[in-house]
């Protein structure tokens, strides 16, 4: 439920939004998932997702419920609707194998927009949800002065010293900080630009960006905490618990 106050702060609309979850959805998600599983052969999720014999039964049978949302507007208004699926780039896989199938169920083959991922603060691959490595990523629970500091010790592209970074300039490419900017917080592509661009000259110093971009996730936590109290009263409501009634 936490994810799903996050979800609708950033302004779903509560008429235009259905939510699945794959607990309290099983009613609505099993019979069709039933059908689409019956059209995955073992041999391709092995292939796809490189299972092993000590793989569990449940990461097996994972796809076919991934599947449903895509399908399920089409089942539940007895027609084709199309469906376009915004998911990071290690999704992908599930959806392959979906519109592989997807023609032979009678439903039309769900289109991919892939989301760029945000590396990690600390340099390392994308951020992750993982509580392992939590200064490694921004969460939308963290307290101001944690933010504060994650962003400050956040790894970026600049050289050791100060005159260095003035005579050579930074490396935007590789600095997460400059990420943020990319991916989030740059409120028009004029301003990414000026940053990549001062970045890249030395003008720019590291302290001076990150402290400009605190400005705008501070303003962003603010603003969506005020947004996520206001939804939490109809936030059940988008839950899908049962098949179409037709059905």
């Amino acid at each position: 439920m936490e994810n799903l106050y996050d979800i609708l702060a950033l302004g779903f609309d509560p008429k235009r939004t259905h939510v699945f979850f794959d607990s309290k959805s099983i009613a609505a998600l099993y019979p069709l998932a039933i059908r689409v599983a019956r059209k995955v052969p073992y041999s391709t999720v092995k292939a796809v997702f490189g299972f092993e014999p000590s793989t569990n039964i449940g990461l097996v049978f994972y796809t076919a419920l991934q599947t449903v949302p895509c399908f399920w507007p089409s089942w539940a208004e007895g027609r084709s609707v199309p469906c376009l699926i915004p998911c990071g780039i290690d999704q992908d896989p599930h959806f392959r194998v979906t519109r592989d199938i997807a023609e032979g169920l009678g439903y039309p083959k769900p289109a991919l927009l892939h989301s760029q991922m945000i590396p990690g603060l600390l340099g390392e691959a994308a951020m992750s949800t993982s509580g392992d490595r939590p200064e490694n990523a921004l969460f939308l629970n963290d307290p101001p002065g944690a933010v504060e500091r994650k962003i400050r010790n956040a790894f970026t592209g600049g050289r050791a010293t100060v005159e260095e970074q003035r005579r050579l300039g930074a490396t935007p490419e590789v600095c997460s900080v400059w990420a943020l900017w990319r991916t989030r917080f740059a409120e028009s592509e004029e301003k990414f630009q000026e940053v990549t661009a001062g970045c890249r000259s030395g003008t720019l110093l590291c302290g001076e960006c990150k402290s400009q971009l605190l400005e705008r996730v501070h303003s962003f936590y603010r603003h969506h905490a005020q947004a996520r109290e206001k939804v939490k009263d109809w936030a059940e409501s988008t839950i899908i618990t049962a098949a179409p009634k037709a059905l």
